[in-house]
């Protein structure tokens, strides 16, 4: 892979890593300070991940479909063994509907 395109690929990876590790350590972080009042409350509810919609659930599904469009992408570039791709494009696809 060029210089060019390695070293962009790298901070998007560390931002997206950075975003979903701060997302954790939120959670955690008010789960074992217990929120005060209402307002800390309805924060917990956003980032507590024992629930189904939240901001970590989201995001997770957003990372997901990231996952597929890179799949589309490689299975696009690469003609000769693209099936394994659109298997793995789908699957991500679909584990996101989860």
């Amino acid at each position: 892979m060029p210089a060019a395109v390695h070293l962009p690929l790298r901070r998007v990876g560390l931002a997206l890593f950075a975003a979903t590790l701060a997302l954790v350590l939120l959670d955690q972080l008010l789960y074992h300070v217990g929120p005060g009042g209402s307002y800390g409350e309805l924060i917990y509810n956003y980032v507590d991940v024992t629930r189904e919609a939240n901001v970590p659930t989201f995001w997770n599904a957003g990372l997901l479909i990231l996952v597929a469009a890179a799949a589309v992408l490689v299975a696009y570039l690469s003609p000769g063994r693209a099936i394994g791709w659109w298997v793995a494009a789908a699957l991500a696809f679909l584990m996101r509907l989860d």
